[in-house]
């Protein structure tokens, strides 16, 4: 989860706007690419291929 907003505001933002997926990059903070680049990488390319 991200500190930026509530846990209740981030559920809330996934109930409204349902979800194909929820990727989570273990060790990351609030900027992942600044904090885990690589792991991001695979992240929007794997996401990329979905759509």
């Amino acid at each position: 989860m991200n500190n930026a907003l509530s846990s209740d505001v981030q559920e809330n933002l996934v109930r409204v706007n349902p979800l194909q997926g929820v990727f989570k990059i273990k060790g990351s903070d609030h900027s992942p690419f600044f904090s885990k680049p690589q792991s991001l990488h695979k992240i929007l390319v794997e996401t990329a291929e979905i759509s």
